[in-house]
């Protein structure tokens, strides 16, 4: 009967996470973990892997929990392994002991495009204490994500018990003690938080087209983004003047680098030949956004998520972005190189 019962938990974990993994106003490339708690191990994504693969791979680690909370309490590093209890291949989470932490069964992590967006605002604290009033939430500064971020979420737990927490320039965590309820509450939030994004202008496509054709004579392999979306990064003054900031959010910065390749539209033959072989991807102003040949699917799913979350902040807002420091720390997490490699492997375009 056990054995039933926890086989039922591990399929409502995989269902849920195949639901949010197919959303990309949620999920982004392998962004975002799901975890369930059965007896005295936690099930959670394994680092790298994507939520919408749940019903068809592997993409689960067991670890214990108290090992789990152990390891974090001991251990000042940046970087903290967990061990798995059954052997696998798979890496833990970066975000492992943030799961174990909240006291919830099941614990959900995404990377909403909206929460993201209020959190970059100078005002989004305040403005999220108006529309989550009636919620049991907690608001957490950023903090680099894995046990850095564990450890601040630690401290709020010594005075608190939120379903719901607010990562600032990061994303939004729900937990509940089934499925269903995860889900609606989860929903409720996003309905609660949600912005419109802002009209945008149509890109050039033919100036953009005859850009490919001139890279392809040369030799150059070079696409344009399957979502046109992304072109606004390139026609709206507002969201190019963002892209050139510094990354408003990690996951930017693992998947696109620091900061884009910006070109006129009167670039030469050679330049724009040099940035092909060098570059993901490039922002034409005006024009639009080309992607090369490092450039996969990963990065188009981020430059796609960027260009959303631009177009839901109010032209001229005052915002936070990370810091250089924030930034110094993500390139050169372990974990997060880790994860990038993977998705090398996996995500070719």
């Amino acid at each position: 009967m056990a054995k039933s019962l926890s086989y039922q938990k591990l399929n409502d974990l995989r269902s849920i996470s195949y639901e949010i993994g197919k959303r990309k106003d949620l999920i982004q490339a392998s962004g975002g973990n799901t975890s369930c708690k059965i007896d005295n191990l936690l099930w959670v994504k394994a680092s790298g892997k994507s939520l919408v693969k749940a019903n068809e791979e592997d993409i689960f680690i067991a670890l214990d929990i108290n090992k789990v909370k152990n390891i974090l309490n001991c251990n000042d590093n940046e970087d903290v392994t967990y061990p798995a209890e059954i052997k696998t291949h798979l890496r833990a989470s970066l975000e492992t002991a943030l799961h174990a932490l909240m006291p919830h069964k099941y614990v959900v992590h995404t990377h909403a495009l909206d929460v993201i967006a209020h959190t970059i605002l100078f005002e989004g604290q305040k403005n999220l204490s108006l529309l989550l009033k009636d919620f049991n939430w907690e608001w957490v500064p950023y903090k680099k994500p894995g046990s850095l971020l564990a450890r601040e979420v630690s401290k709020i737990m010594q005075n608190s018990s939120p379903d719901i927490l607010i990562l600032a320039n990061h994303g939004l965590v729900v937990g509940g003690e089934d499925i269903k309820s995860v889900e609606l509450l989860q929903q409720s939030v996003l309905n609660k938080v949600r912005i419109n994004p802002q009209s945008f202008n149509e890109f050039n496509l033919d100036k953009l087209n005859d850009y490919i054709t001139l890279l392809n004579q040369n030799g150059y392999y070079a696409k344009l983004p399957d979502c046109e979306f992304v072109h606004t990064l390139a026609t709206d003054d507002w969201s190019l003047t963002l892209a050139n900031m510094n990354p408003l959010y990690p996951d930017h910065l693992v998947f696109c680098g620091f900061s884009p390749i910006n070109l006129s539209s009167k670039v030469s033959k050679e330049m724009l030949c040099k940035v092909a072989s060098t570059s993901k991807y490039c922002i034409i102003k005006d024009i639009g956004v080309i992607l090369f040949k490092s450039a996969n699917q990963a990065t188009e799913d981020m430059l796609e998520a960027q260009a959303q979350v631009h177009m839901r902040i109010p032209k001229g807002a005052n915002i936070n972005t990370l810091s250089d420091v924030d930034c110094e720390m993500l390139v050169n997490c372990k974990s997060e190189i880790y994860r990038i490699n993977l998705q090398k492997k996996i995500l070719k375009v």
